[in-house]
């Protein structure tokens, strides 16, 4: 097994178990996969003779969305109110980036990939579980205490902070595992059923509802194309409108969780609404929430105005509303109608739009670098990875013995 090979199979595991193998330096938390990843990168960089760094910057501008999205963040250091937060917020980004361009480098077997994944996650899952619900354990993550209290204790999130992460995870890579399989044999069956049961002892909502869609959408390529391409985007733009308008008149919900989300939402939109079209265009800044949400007090959870600069919130869709403004929310639109443009298959173009969907009610960005089958179907939506120099000599040296009669173009001449 190749080095890359292997620090791909310690980061799809070590994501599963999370909070098991993060290290803290100072008053941030790292986990050992990235570092891992880090010696993988520089060892691929070293051992390809630096193709590894042009065949990501090729990789990287044929995803336009994302460098969309990198260069309007980079753009907002202008407006940052602390360089040294807006650095500590910049930093998921650059792990995300760093990650999708190696994950995505060359092929990978995601199919047995994304079973360890699940099983890794799963065993994590029924450990946590029983020990919470037989002996009231609590498995600590994070060097800090967490209360988990009352039900939210007793719920299935493993070796996660929250239930919701765990879910997340678990949706993703199943999504990956079955959109990979051809044939399902008996122990694909168990691990299906276990991955479900695990889904739904998490308890969470708005996990369930969106793999209903994905798997409900499977075998949709029946429809007219022109009909199937603008799904997505359709999906999420009622979805947002049900949403905005669920903020505004029913902010007041009796649901702890729900309140939070729709309360704060719904400040935020006030407050955007009343700015001025500078401000809505674009924002106040990004890595800015944690600050003006102590001065404004527009965040329902922070009722002692007390958050560190680097806190997020209950979502984030409102804090990039709030943080880089229309732009945001447009730039996101642009990136489920390119992905449904790009993607073979319409379920792929759906999932996309689904993290975005989990954006409305989740505080995802921080944990996007987590996201591995978010980076894996993007990839196979955009048309496949790069290979070495070394390995395409091979297999064309391969191919001219196997077939003497043909004659090859050299690669300057394609």
């Amino acid at each position: 097994m190749s080095i890359r090979k292997a620090s791909i199979y310690i980061m799809v595991v070590g994501f599963s178990l999370d909070g098991l193998l993060k290290v803290r330096f100072g008053t941030l938390y790292l986990h050992l996969s990235i570092i891992v990843t880090a010696l993988g990168i520089i060892y691929c960089t070293l051992s390809t003779r630096f193709h590894f760094i042009t065949a990501a910057s090729r990789r990287l501008t044929r995803d336009r969305p994302i460098c969309l999205y990198t260069l309007l963040m980079c753009c907002h250091v202008l407006l940052a109110a602390d360089l040294r937060t807006y650095a500590f917020e910049m930093l998921p980004w650059i792990i995300f980036i760093c990650l999708y361009l190696y994950v995505t480098y060359k092929p990978a077997d995601w199919d047995a990939l994304s079973r360890l994944a699940l099983w890794t996650v799963i065993i994590g899952g029924f450990i946590q579980y029983l020990l919470a619900r037989s002996m009231g354990i609590q498995i600590a993550v994070r060097e800090r205490e967490y209360v988990y209290a009352g039900e939210f204790g007793l719920r299935m999130r493993g070796m996660f902070l929250e239930p919701n992460y765990f879910g997340l995870v678990l949706l993703s890579w199943l999504y990956v595992y079955v959109s990979s399989k051809r044939r399902y044999r008996g122990s694909d069956i168990v691990l299906l059923g276990l991955t479900v049961l695990a889904l739904f002892l998490s308890d969470n909502r708005m996990i369930l509802l969106v793999g209903a869609l994905l798997f409900s959408f499977r075998g949709i390529n029946g429809i007219m194309l022109e009909v199937r391409r603008w799904l997505p985007i359709s999906i999420t733009s009622l979805f947002s409108i049900a949403y905005w308008y669920g903020s505004v008149h029913f902010r007041q919900i009796s649901d702890r969780s729900a309140h939070a989300r729709l309360g704060t939402s719904a400040n935020v939109i006030f407050f955007w609404l009343n700015s001025d079209w500078y401000h809505r265009t674009v924002g106040y800044g990004f890595s800015n929430w944690g600050a003006f949400s102590n001065q404004l007090g527009f965040s329902v959870e922070n009722r002692q105005l007390s958050w560190s600069l680097t806190h997020r919130d209950a979502a984030d869709v409102f804090v990039f509303l709030f943080e880089m403004g229309l732009t945001s929310l447009v730039l996101a639109a642009y990136d489920i109608i390119f992905v449904s443009a790009k993607a073979k298959k319409v379920p792929d173009a759906l999932f996309v739009a689904a993290i975005y969907l989990i954006a409305f009610v989740y505080p995802l960005y921080q944990f996007i670098y987590y996201l591995i089958p978010f980076m894996v179907v993007r990839e196979r939506i955009l048309g496949g990875s790069l290979q070495c120099p070394e390995e395409s000599e091979k297999g064309t040296s391969a191919v001219k013995r196997s077939l003497p009669s043909l004659q090859f173009m050299s690669s300057n001449e394609t």
